[in-house]
């Protein structure tokens, strides 16, 4: 059967959900378009576009410190970052309690607390594996590990344009690793030509997320009401007047410190001990799980546990088909590699395997359009006949022709930006729309099932294309600029701006904020975010020196990127028909689990799991899942409804206690000089 027949003739697996979870039974969402009143909604105040700033810059000037140097617990290493939340505790929040008590209209509104909350969010990623901690790297440390030994200079160098980082042997590089010398003048000058370039890139990039987000907000917000589970901690603590979950006041319910207690005192302890060894430590990461099975093949069953607290939170708040089916297909991930390796064909397995995983990503994306084709339609529809908005409803953010036009002109700012530095126009334009897939795939992930450290790797245009084609078919050029530009915004997406833009706007429609102002708001704190990233990334490095930080973004990750670009220039291949298959095979069995949750209402397993459900993220997520799987399952099997609700505080609470902990001993921290101590992630 032909993938769109499979479309063809059934409502979406998305929607609805067979469980409703994080609404009251008796609440259901409207369409706003029909029901909503004719206001906007709450709308920037100063004080609070002012507060978010200053929250955004005090992130953006920690992160590359905190995470670049120190090797702690990353503010802005995840889908909902530490930081912001922790900021969200210490600062916002006691903020606009002191202002109300001096005088009591001086109180910020839950509404200005939630729009410093979604300026901070969209801005913790971009300091770290957003932006800045992966395009300084690759800007730098091809040049300065360039070799007679491993021919990098030969082989690649001169694909690249002059522009795109400081000349080589420059103070700007050498400096970068080995650290400036006392009292020397720090050569900002030499980055202003290679910065002002790349500055362009991601204005375009961001500007197709900002249109795309606007352009979807309604199908996923309204029509399919995802679940949203990363927003819901935020929205609770301040606006507990919401009634979603339990009628006490947040902050006074027992419940929810007894949730917060249990990650408190186990990190408290295991900081502790990091300080006095003789304080107990009980080991959370890399736990060994059937480590006493040595013989092949089933030594691949081995697997090691991880215990975050945050996500087994998390993990509450989904659908129970989510959270059974993400740790299902770990272990169904597990097996494949044990019968592959049965029969003596491992090594195919290894080599082809995230080829299933593009299929899988694909149909995945694919099916979501194909859901959304009324909307899309409708939207189109507006754009041709320059409508503002749709009758009746609250304006969104981007009115319909700028967010088409937005990604029009965004494409057209990439492919030109790509084109220049020297790339094909054809292999630029399929690169925008692989860009594209991501940001709805990922978006999607994130906002339907709240994995934290979901990422797409194996969707890089160089991965993709050359898997499926080749790297025979594309010139050397090509290969070469898709490699430096992917290796910044499509390699390893665990701060992905797409899904920030789309938790803002849930945030201002459960908050009922100015959807636009929520843009104004939130595209401001990414300017100020990539500005300030900028100056505190090479700030920190020319004090410290690269070769003394962190090793994976500074050593590692450049050298890996740069010498899997010389194997695909030196060893090129043609079209693999093991690729090709493996790839028709995660198409067809993410096609089938859609089409089983179709015909079947029993059905267990979602399709979004089997598109993450394999590689080191998954490893370090399936038993978490299952652990508030089960959790779930029981309250849900032998409780009742009421039982459900009452225990979403204490599960909240998981969450905020590990980011408590995790703030706290990274500001002690950095107070002692410790390095290397990470609570969570």
């Amino acid at each position: 059967m032909c993938l769109g027949g499979v479309f063809r003739t059934f409502s979406s697996s998305y929607l609805p959900h067979k469980e409703a979870l994080c609404l009251p039974a008796d609440r259901v969402l409207p369409d706003a378009t029909e029901t909503a009143p004719p206001d906007s909604g709450a709308r920037l105040t100063p004080r609070a576009f002012i507060l978010g700033l200053i929250a955004v810059a005090v992130l953006c000037i920690a992160i590359p410190y905190t995470t670049g140097f120190m090797h702690a617990s990353e503010l802005g290493g995840c889908h909902f970052p530490v930081g912001p939340i922790f900021l969200l505790v210490i600062l916002v929040l006691p903020i606009s309690w002191v202002l109300g008590r001096v005088v009591r209209r001086w109180g910020l509104s839950p509404q200005e607390n939630l729009v410093v909350t979604a300026m901070m969010l969209v801005a913790a990623g971009i300091p770290t594996f957003g932006l800045a901690l992966y395009l300084f790297p690759v800007m730098t440390g091809p040049f300065y590990m360039a070799s007679v030994e491993n021919k990098w200079q030969e082989t690649f160098f001169q694909y690249l344009p002059t522009w795109i980082a400081p000349a080589p042997g420059s103070k700007a590089i050498t400096w970068f690793y080995d650290g400036a010398p006392p009292g020397a003048e720090l050569p900002w000058g030499q980055w202003a030509t290679p910065l002002i370039a790349w500055t362009i890139l991601t204005f375009g990039l961001y500007l197709a997320m900002f249109s795309l987000g606007s352009i979807v907000r309604k199908q996923w917000v309204e029509r399919e009401n995802l679940i949203f589970p990363l927003v819901q901690l935020p929205l609770e603590m301040v606006m507990p007047q919401r009634g979603s979950i339990s009628m006490v006041p947040f902050f006074r319910n027992k419940l929810l410190w007894a949730g917060v207690a249990i990650p408190f005192i186990i990190h408290n302890l295991n900081a502790l001990h990091e300080y006095v060894p003789g304080i107990p430590y009980m080991r959370l990461q890399g736990i060994s799980f059937l480590s006493g099975i040595t013989g092949r093949p089933w030594s691949f069953l081995r697997s090691p546990i991880y215990v975050h607290f945050s996500v087994i939170g998390f993990a509450y708040f989904l659908t129970t088909e989510i959270s059974l089916s993400l740790w299902v297909f770990w272990w169904f991930g597990r097996l494949q590699h044990v019968l592959f390796d049965a029969v003596g064909r491992q090594p195919v397995l290894r080599k082809v395997e995230e080829n299933q995983y593009q299929g899988a990503f694909i149909v995945y994306v694919a099916y979501g359009l194909w859901v959304a084709r009324g909307h899309l339609r409708e939207m189109w529809d507006s754009f041709m006949r320059r409508r503002a908005r749709q009758e009746g409803g609250r304006p969104e953010a981007m009115s319909v022709p700028v967010a088409f036009w937005g990604l029009i002109v965004a494409g057209a700012i990439v492919v030109a930006w790509l084109n220049v530095a020297g790339m094909s126009v054809f292999v630029a334009v399929l690169t925008y729309l692989i860009f594209l897939t991501i940001c709805w795939g990922m978006a999607r992930l994130v906002v339907e099932s709240g994995i934290l450290f979901a990422k797409a790797v194996q969707m890089r245009p160089s991965v993709l294309l050359t898997g499926l084609a080749g790297s025979a078919h594309f010139a050397p050029v090509d290969l070469t600029i898709l490699n430096f530009t992917e290796y910044v915004y499509m390699y390893d997406l665990k701060s992905f701006l797409m899904p920030q833009i789309m938790h803002s706007l849930k945030i201002s429609d459960e908050a009922r904020i100015d959807r636009r102002h929520m843009y104004y708001a939130i595209g401001a704190a990414v300017l100020v975010a990539v500005l300030l990233s900028y100056w505190a990334s090479l700030r920190v490095a020319y004090a410290k020196g690269a070769l003394a930080m962190h090793g994976w973004f500074f050593i590692s990750g450049p050298r890996g990127n740069a010498e899997r670009l010389k194997s695909m220039l030196i060893n090129q291949t043609g079209i693999e028909s093991d690729r090709l298959i493996a790839l028709a095979v995660g198409a067809a069995i993410c096609a089938l689990l859609v089409r089983a949750r179709q015909l079947f209402l029993w059905f267990p397993l979602h399709p979004i799991a089997y598109v993450v459900g394999t590689g080191f993220e998954a490893s370090r997520m399936w038993f978490p899942f299952f652990i508030g799987w089960a959790a779930k399952a029981l309250v849900t099997r032998y409780g009742s409804v009421g039982l459900y609700r009452t225990l979403q505080v204490p599960f909240l609470g998981l969450v905020l206690g590990e980011y408590a902990v995790a703030g706290i001993w990274l500001i002690i921290d950095a107070i002692t000089g410790k390095v290397g101590h990470r609570v969570f992630p």
